[in-house]
């Protein structure tokens, strides 16, 4: 199994071989998946800041080298290996800044690909515009008649899966022995888990920590840092309080993204059980 990341982590701890990708600030970017989000029409591009650190290589430099060595074992990498050789005859590479500047000239302020002189491509956005470009003050309006597929004209607002789970939901019955909810959380100084590996973010003794509703820790007689045991039907874990308001009374949340470094405190000590 092979593993392409920034860091080493518990899945990549089961790969034979890892192969370190870049940072965001090490490739040229555009940001495909967010570009239909927007509330007006938006474009940006960036190019890389600074040169890859080590041995490290774009994404899909290594998803290529891999390809080309593999492409007989399935049909789906024979495809992508006959896309590659094609796109190789015109002297260029299977890359994502050729399928964005594909995107960027064909979408609305493109430049067509030189019908429309002073259109937009990849290489103008970030020289004329490093900050991006507003196309619009606002996404143009399109009628439902336009965009609703279905024969009727009419909207699905219901669908037989979503209701059969809310019937479940509601027709589930509270374990008086765990009377309290618990959900996970993201961190911002986090990002999920990767900038647990960053030292200068990690100062001051930051660990996983359980976030409980102040009124709830008075009843239980928990304080900042006491060791709590979070049990379920499931299982049971242990981690330190945080106490504070930022959260619903009932409710412990626990932030993920932790497993590597783990959420103990460092010193034993008898743990204030939490039913969840």
């Amino acid at each position: 199994m092979v593993g392409i990341d920034l860091y080493l982590n518990e899945t990549l701890a089961h790969c034979h071989y890892v192969l370190p990708a870049t940072t965001m600030y090490e490739r040229d970017d555009f940001m495909i998946p967010f570009a239909t989000l927007r509330p007006a029409p938006y474009r940006q591009a960036t190019e890389a800041v600074v040169a890859p650190a080590g041995q490290a290589r774009q994404e899909w430099q290594i998803i290529e080298d891999l390809t080309s060595r593999l492409w007989n074992l399935t049909p789906g990498l024979r495809f992508i290996e006959g896309l590659r050789r094609t796109v190789a005859l015109f002297g260029s590479r299977l890359q994502p800044r050729l399928l964005a500047d594909a995107l960027i000239r064909m979408s609305a302020g493109g430049d067509l690909f030189g019908l429309r002189r002073q259109g937009l491509t990849f290489d103008r956005l970030t020289r004329d515009y490093p900050h991006g470009k507003v196309l619009a003050e606002h996404l143009p309006e399109v009628p439902l008649s336009r965009s609703v597929s279905y024969l009727d004209g009419r909207m699905r607002l219901e669908h037989k899966d979503i209701e059969s789970e809310v019937a479940s939901l509601a027709a589930r019955e509270h374990d008086p022995r765990f009377p309290m909810r618990l959900i996970g959380m993201r961190e911002a100084r986090s990002e999920n888990s990767w900038m647990h590996n960053v030292p200068m973010l990690m100062r001051g003794g930051r660990v996983q920590r359980a976030l409980i509703h102040a009124y709830d820790a008075d009843q239980l007689g928990v304080t900042t840092d006491d060791l709590l045991a979070i049990t379920s039907p499931h299982g049971e874990i242990e981690l330190p309080a945080q106490v504070g308001k930022d959260i619903l009374p009932g409710v412990v949340a626990v932030p993920h993204g932790w497993g590597i470094v783990g959420g103990r405190a460092g010193v034993p000590r008898t743990p204030i059980r939490v039913p969840t």
